[in-house]
């Protein structure tokens, strides 16, 4: 019995752990990389009430590692909606950045279309622009990198077709003129630059990412069913040899015993 409540007692503090460690780990990458406080901010606040419509609904109380791992899915949520969005970051950036205006004149220099990768394996696609503007009658000029990043959706997609659909959205808001230049008005050197202008796009947010892991999970569990039933296949197989040698074998010694007699 010692041993019984030894052992469950090991099982809640490892749930606590590793709990804890996601915890941390999720809060390193979604908030402090991404420095994004009002996204933070406002996940606690809409959690708090979630959490309080759901008690108003059923009386039940959540352990702090069920609330701790709530928390980093509905923040993980925003993020991936919020990157998907090349409107809401330019609304937040219009918010976050009052001092910063449009610039008067645009005009584009060079467009380059490159991946990134991660210790040789494709990661996303994209675009690289730079550029010169007015503000106030004067010039300026900028670059900016990582922009309308295409991550990719299927496990098969190459470099030069996700280069292909990066170099076709972009031409696209060329063309459209879907991009924006907000210069700091107190000082005119510093600049932003905003390429497209959609709600949703699907491959700019962590729900690719999620679609891809869904994908490469799938190919493993039919890749693991493939070898059960091949195992199962050549277990039967050798089942049934084991059979037929053992039945000529009593064949054979019947004839011989008929034989004999």
């Amino acid at each position: 019995m010692t041993k019984v409540m030894s052992l469950e007692k090991f099982k809640t503090y490892a749930a606590y752990f590793w709990g804890m460690c996601a915890c941390l780990y999720g809060g390193y990458t979604f908030f402090y990389e991404n420095d994004k406080w009002h996204l933070f901010l406002f996940s606690i606040v809409l959690y708090g009430l979630l959490y309080a419509l759901f008690k108003l609904i059923r009386k039940t109380t959540w352990s702090w590692l069920r609330h701790g791992i709530s928390f980093i899915i509905l923040y993980s949520a925003l993020l991936a909606i919020f990157f998907s969005s090349s409107f809401l970051q330019i609304k937040e950036f219009q918010l976050i950045h009052p001092n910063w205006v449009l610039a008067d004149q645009v005009q584009i220099n060079d467009v380059e279309i490159d991946d990134y990768r991660h210790r040789r394996s494709l990661q996303y696609a994209y675009t690289r622009v730079k550029y010169t503007y007015q503000l106030n009658a004067q010039m300026g000029m900028g670059a900016a990198d990582k922009l309308d990043p295409q991550y990719m959706l299927w496990f098969f997609e190459t470099s030069p077709a996700l280069k292909a659909i990066a170099e076709q959205k972009t031409n696209q808001a060329m063309h459209q003129q879907q991009y924006s230049v907000y210069v700091n008005a107190q000082n005119p050197s510093q600049s932003r630059f905003f390429l497209n202008q959609r709600y949703f796009e699907l491959r700019n947010s962590g729900f690719a990412w999620l679609i891809f892991s869904l994908q490469m999970l799938f190919l493993v569990l039919v890749l693991i069913l493939a070898i059960m039933l091949w195992d199962a296949f050549t277990d039967s197989k050798r089942s049934k040899t084991s059979k037929k040698s053992k039945t000529k074998r009593q064949a054979k010694a019947l004839q011989a015993k008929s034989d004999t007699e």
